[in-house]
C-alpha cells in the first residue's frame, strides 16, 4: 500500500527527519518518489541493499503499507537485524506480524526502545482482549501491554493514551474527532519516528507526536475535510506555536497543556 508509506514518509520529513528512507517493493518506486521526492527509495526485496540502508538509520518505523506476507516479515527481520539497539516504532501491519507474540515483543524491548501504536482492533490482535473491553478501559489495556512487554504503548482512541512501564499514563488533550480518518495513524507514526531519530526517548516521542499532530490538526482548521497531509503540512505551525506554556489557574500542582483554540 504505497499511500500509507507515502503519508508516513512525508510526515517524517515535515517533522524534521534529516534523511528519510522508504523501503517498499520495486513496483512502488515511481509513486513513492513522486509523492515524497525528499526520501530515498530502497527496494525491500533486495536484502543487501535493505540491510545497508537500515544500518545507516537512527530509528526504524515499520508497518505503514508493509503487508503481512512472508516477504514483508523477512524485510522487517532484516531491518531489525541491521539496527541493533536503535529505537523502533511498530504500527499497522507490523503489529499484525507480531500479533499474539508478546514474548517476541518483550525480547525486542530488552535490546532497544520500542513504541507500539495500535488502535483497539490491533490491540485486540496483540493481546487477545475483546475490542469492547479495550475501549471500556483503554488506560488499563495500555498499562497491561506496556507492563508485559516493556514497550511504550500508544493506544489510539478518544482520547489516545501513552503507557510506559513504571510510568504514569499520559492522556492526550489536543485534537478532535476530525483526525478519525484513514491515514492519520500513518501520519502520526511518521512524526513519532522522526522524534525517535532525533534522540528523544520512546515515551516522550510518542507523547510529543500525539500532541503536535493534534495541534497541527487544530491549526489546519479543515473540520471534517481534514486529511493526513493537511496535518503534516501544518506541523511547522504547531512546532512554532505549541500553545499555552503556563497554567491559566494559580494552582502550582496543576499542569495545563491545552493550547488556546484559534
Amino acid at each position: 500500500m504505497a499511500g500509507a508509506a507515502a503519508i508516513a514518509g512525508r510526515s517524517a520529513v515535515r517533522a524534521g527527519a534529516g534523511l528519510v528512507r522508504l523501503a517498499s517493493v520495486a513496483a512502488n518506486r515511481e509513486i513513492l518518489q513522486t509523492l515524497v521526492p525528499e526520501a530515498v527509495f530502497v527496494d525491500r526485496d533486495d536484502g543487501p541493499a535493505l540491510r545497508e540502508a537500515a544500518a545507516d538509520c537512527a530509528a526504524v518505523l515499520a508497518g505503514p503499507g508493509l503487508g503481512v506476507g512472508e516477504d514483508a516479515r523477512r524485510a522487517l527481520e532484516i531491518a531489525l537485524e541491521a539496527t541493533p539497539g536503535r529505537p523502533v516504532l511498530l504500527d499497522a501491519d507490523a503489529l499484525t506480524l507480531f500479533a499474539g507474540s508478546g514474548g517476541a515483543l518483550a525480547a525486542l524491548a530488552r535490546e532497544r526502545p520500542v513504541v507500539l501504536t495500535p488502535h483497539p482492533g490491533e490491540m485486540s490482535r496483540l493481546t487477545g482482549a475483546p475490542v469492547a473491553e479495550i475501549r471500556q478501559d483503554p488506560l488499563a489495556a495500555a498499562r497491561a501491554l506496556a507492563a508485559s512487554t516493556g514497550c511504550v504503548v500508544l493506544l489510539k482512541g478518544a482520547p489516545s493514551v501513552v503507557a510506559a512501564p513504571d510510568e504514569p499514563v499520559l492522556v492526550n488533550t489536543v485534537g478532535s474527532s476530525d483526525v478519525a480518518a484513514a491515514g492519520m495513524g500513518d501520519q502520526l507514526a511518521g512524526v513519532i519516528g522522526a522524534l525517535l531519530a532525533a534522540g528523544h526517548d520512546a515515551r516522550t516521542s510518542a507523547a510529543l507526536g500525539l500532541f503536535y499532530s493534534g495541534r497541527a490538526a487544530d491549526l489546519a482548521a479543515r473540520g471534517r475535510s481534514l486529511s493526513p497531509l493537511d496535518v503534516s503540512d501544518h506541523l511547522h505551525r504547531a512546532f512554532a506555536s505549541p500553545g499555552a506554556r503556563r497554567p491559566p489557574l494559580d494552582l502550582p500542582f496543576v499542569t495545563f497543556d491545552q493550547p488556546p483554540r484559534r
